[in-house]
């Protein structure tokens, strides 16, 4: 084969596998207050007060929402292909009277972890002085809820297996609730890790025991 052949072989092949990369994550933080007050910002877009890549960060009057000292920051690693996980905060979310406040957080550039099994797992840390619940999705279905938390500090944490072929997404959402005047702060996490099977812990644990046995023929 000439040198000219080549490079257009590799030339197409480098085509061929750029086609089959991801597309462009996006990182995506809307927040609905109700009454037609809901804003959507993204990633390096408009009202994100925070310029890296993989971070979003809002503040600001939402309807009886406040702004004073408050913001809401969501985070991603995508496309994590070893561990993929997604952070949703909220300081001092602060409304002037009752009212419902819907976070969402979502991410879809994220590629399968290595490995045939997966586990997902939520967890969620805070202080209300309402009502807030959590949910996390994976491609729109739900694999993990947490809450209805009420009256003061709370955490908590949940986990399940599941399954992804190629690229997919990952949800947050948080929904508060006041009953009056009052603060709700939390921090959450989803994530989505490849779990080793018996089969492979086996394998792993008889190639300890046979090295093991090589290092104390040695020494004897």
């Amino acid at each position: 084969m000439n040198l000219k052949k080549l490079a257009c072989l590799l030339i197409a092949s480098g085509a061929m596998a750029f086609g089959a990369l991801p597309a462009q994550a996006t990182l995506i933080l809307y927040l609905d207050a109700g009454g037609g007050n809901d804003i959507t910002v993204v990633d390096n877009g408009a009202g994100d007060l925070d310029s890296a890549v993989g971070s979003v960060r809002w503040a600001g009057t939402l309807g009886t929402w406040l702004s004073n000292f408050s913001f809401t920051q969501g985070t991603s690693n995508s496309p994590g292909t070893g561990v993929a996980s997604l952070d949703l905060f909220s300081f001092y979310a602060t409304s002037r009277r009752n009212g419902n406040l819907r976070i969402e957080l979502v991410e879809d550039g994220f590629l399968s972890p290595i490995g045939p099994s997966l586990e997902a797992t939520s967890s969620v840390v805070g202080k209300t002085t309402g009502k807030v619940s959590f949910e996390s999705l994976l491609d729109n279905v739900t694999i993990g809820t947490l809450g209805t938390y009420s009256g003061g500090a709370f955490s908590g944490d949940t986990g399940t297996t599941v399954s992804t072929a190629g690229g997919f997404s990952l949800t947050q959402i948080a929904k508060i609730e006041h009953k009056y005047a009052g603060v709700t702060e939390f921090r959450s996490n989803t994530s989505i890790t490849s779990v080793a099977e018996p089969t492979t812990l086996g394998i792993l644990g008889l190639g300890l025991i046979g090295f093991a046995y090589m290092r104390r023929r040695r020494e004897s």
